[in-house]
C-alpha cells in the first residue's frame, strides 16, 4: 500500500519504474513525471487506464477514480471508453448509440421493402433491442450481447 509521503518522495531511477497500491492501482515513475495507472484484465485481455498525473491527482484521488474504473471493468466496460463518452458530452454519445444508429438504418434500408418487412423490422428493433442495448455505443456492443430472436427468416 502506498501512502501520501512515499508517493511525493518518489525519484526518478535509470528506468521507470511502477510502485504498487494494490487491485491494480500503480504509480509509474518516469523521467518525465509521475503518472497513475491502473491495469486491468477485460475479455481475457490486459489494459492500462491513465487517472491521470501527480501531484494534480493526490493519492486520494487516484484510488476513487481507480475504484470508478474498477466497478466499470466489473460490469464489462472499459474505463477509457466511458471517460470518452464524458468528454464528448450526451448530445455526441446518444448519436452513437445502437437505438439512433439503427434508426438510421432503418430509414435509409427499408425504402424498397414491403410494408409487412417494414413492420416486423421495427417491431424487432423497439421490442428486442432497443430495450436490451438500444442506449450503449455501438462500437461497445459485440455479437454475443445481441439477444437471440425468434423471428422466421425471410
Amino acid at each position: 500500500m502506498l501512502t501520501a509521503k512515499k508517493v511525493e518522495q518518489a525519484k526518478y531511477p535509470c528506468n521507470p519504474s511502477k510502485l504498487f497500491d494494490g487491485g491494480g492501482l500503480y504509480l509509474l515513475v518516469a523521467k518525465t513525471g509521475k503518472y497513475w495507472r491502473y491495469k486491468y484484465r477485460l475479455a481475457g485481455k490486459e489494459n492500462t487506464f491513465a487517472i491521470g498525473v501527480y501531484p494534480d491527482v493526490s493519492l486520494k484521488q487516484a484510488r476513487e477514480e481507480h475504484q470508478k474504473a474498477r466497478e466499470l471493468v466489473r460490469k464489462g466496460i472499459a474505463p477509457a471508453s466511458d471517460k470518452k463518452r464524458e468528454k464528448l458530452g450526451l448530445a455526441d454519445a446518444h448519436k452513437n448509440s445502437f437505438s439512433f444508429v439503427a434508426r438510421e438504418w432503418f430509414n435509409s434500408h427499408m425504402k424498397d421493402m414491403s410494408e409487412s418487412y417494414k413492420k416486423r423490422s421495427k417491431r424487432i428493433l423497439e421490442k428486442d433491442l432497443n430495450p436490451s442495448i438500444g442506449g450503449r455505443p455501438i462500437s461497445e456492443i459485440s455479437a454475443p450481447e445481441i439477444p437471440t430472436l425468434n423471428t422466421p427468416t425471410i
